[in-house]
């Protein structure tokens, strides 16, 4: 059987898993350009896209609780029926797709298959998961605060006035009852959590530490990190984990008895992991 499920890949002919359908879940879409090319090249491109997917979530009933539109990905939070969502994105993604092929001549996907979707994580809940998908420009590089990104649904959630994103009071209602305080709940919530030091001067993190750290900005649970993955978001968090231990001083062979896994590994992800943003 496994003989000919390898053969079945080779040819390109497996067929995809259904996805997961729970009820009651929020999710965390991911949706990137195929090959990582970017999937915008001009401002209206962008709005455009801001529209169309929103539009097409709301058809569905689909609750939207924070959305990221980076050069080359995207990051959205909602609550629905996973077929609901599926139904939404592929016709966000198909249009798009359509839009910019024709505007600018070119052939061929614009997106990767299929977005990817992870089930919020519920001891963690909305609140670490909204914090990564929201500060996502800021460790790009592209801004230095999330309040400086246009393409995120960040600033309305400091706008007094705002009734968006659709699932608003999802988010703000772990904050409070009280939407003013809880929005400045929110923004105190959104801050840089620095980086842990050593209690004394030339004393090193503890790897459990700087890995504890690492996880909770991504919104992950404890000890993600240890685990078999290949999703990018966790090799993204793999690598800022290995650059940050390193600068603590930290060996190769240290990390990767850390981790559990071979020295080669460490080197591996390393470089896998250049020039690309999560």
């Amino acid at each position: 059987m496994e003989l000919f499920r390898g053969v079945l890949r080779l040819l390109g002919r497996m067929p995809r898993q259904p996805r997961l359908q729970l009820k009651d879940v929020d999710w965390h879409i991911i949706g990137r350009g195929n090959r990582r090319q970017d999937i915008f090249e001009e401002e209206c491109d962008w709005e455009r896209f801001w529209n169309s997917l929103l539009a097409e979530l709301a058809a569905e009933g689909v609750l939207v609780i924070a959305l990221c539109l980076m050069t080359n990905h995207y990051h959205t939070v909602l609550e629905g029926e996973m077929e609901a969502i599926s139904r939404a994105m592929h016709r966000a993604q198909t249009s798009h797709a359509a839009y910019m092929n024709k505007k600018y001549g070119r052939t061929g996907h614009l997106f990767e298959d299929r977005f990817k979707s992870y089930p919020c994580d519920p001891e963690l809940g909305l609140k670490p998961l909204v914090r990564y998908v929201h500060r996502n420009p800021v460790r790009a590089g592209l801004v230095r605060e999330p309040e400086q990104w246009r393409w995120s649904t960040h600033n309305e959630y400091l706008a007094p006035d705002s009734a968006a994103p659709s699932g608003r009071g999802l988010l703000l209602g772990r904050f409070g009852t009280d939407e003013r305080r809880a929005r400045e709940a929110y923004r105190e919530d959104m801050k840089a959590s620095p980086r842990p030091t050593a209690a004394r001067r030339g004393d090193k993190v503890p790897l459990a530490v700087l890995a504890a750290h690492f996880e909770r900005e991504g919104g992950h649970r404890p000890g993600l990190i240890k685990e078999r993955s290949k999703r990018r978001d966790l090799l993204g968090l793999r690598q800022r984990f290995i650059a940050a231990a390193q600068e603590e001083g930290y060996s190769v062979g240290q990390i990767a008895a850390f981790l559990c896994v071979s020295p080669s590994a460490i080197f591996y992800r390393k470089t896998q992991g250049c020039g690309t943003t999560n």
